[in-house]
């Protein structure tokens, strides 16, 4: 009877001290679980749902406008475009070159005053003295160097000299340097000038003559040009300015 009572008490106080053991455990456990990470026990707050978002950055920055991206290039392609027909209408109001095409009507305007007389040689020959007023050149029958403003032409003694083209004679003159000389007007300022010739001329003055028509004869050169030979000197001006001879006579 008495260790029925002592096994009695003995299991009664087991059952004390398991139970008293499970209520340390649970409550150990329940502090475990609400420890952080630095040891320390925290009490129970409500639960928290963590999203982690491990989108890079630069993904993230306007997600709502990804939508609109479609819209977005067919912005750059309409700008694309609108550059490219401002780059065409500034090609297209460019200053336009007039172009003449040959079935064209036009004037062809030239330099040449078809007015002027055409001007022939007033003798054959060559030239044995040449014009030259820019520079001096060097004369044999006076040895030394001048200028000149007319041509001489070499011809025989009594050969005929004639117009160089349609005019008047406007002075006819002698003296010592150079012979007999006549002058003749053309139109448009154009004047001709002939010495070395013979005293009895074919012409007078105020006489009207025409291109080709006999003026005089060659003479015996003037003590002032006797070394070049038999000739005659012949000049041409316009509007009182000296001209070439052989720029405006006819071959």
């Amino acid at each position: 009877m008495k260790k029925s009572r002592l096994y009695g008490g003995i299991v009664s106080f087991c059952l004390v001290v398991l139970a008293a053991a499970g209520i340390s455990t649970i409550g150990f456990k329940k502090d475990a679980e609400n420890q952080n990470n630095t040891g320390e026990i925290v009490r129970d707050e409500p639960h928290k749902e963590v999203v982690v978002n491990n989108t890079p950055p630069f993904y993230t920055t306007n997600v709502e406008n990804v939508e609109n991206v479609g819209d977005i290039e067919d912005t750059v392609e309409n700008n694309e475009v609108s550059t490219e027909n401002q780059s065409t209408e500034t090609e297209v109001t460019e200053p336009e070159k007039e172009v003449f095409l040959e079935s064209e009507d036009y004037t062809e305007t030239s330099v040449v005053n078809t007015e002027d007389p055409l001007f022939k040689y007033p003798a054959a020959g060559e030239i044995v003295m040449d014009y030259s007023i820019d520079k001096a050149i060097f004369d044999i029958t006076l040895e030394q160097y001048r200028t000149n403003d007319s041509i001489s032409i070499g011809a025989a003694k009594g050969s005929d000299v004639t117009a160089s083209a349609d005019g008047t004679v406007s002075k006819i003159y002698t003296d010592i340097e150079n012979g007999t000389t006549v002058v003749i007007d053309h139109k448009n300022g154009w004047q001709t000038t002939y010495s070395q010739l013979e005293k009895d001329t074919a012409v007078s003055e105020g006489d009207t003559v025409t291109s080709g028509q006999k003026i005089g004869v060659v003479a015996t050169p003037s003590s002032y040009s006797v070394l070049l030979g038999d000739h005659i000197d012949f000049s041409v001006a316009q509007n009182g300015e000296s001209v070439d001879p052989k720029l405006v006579l006819a071959e």
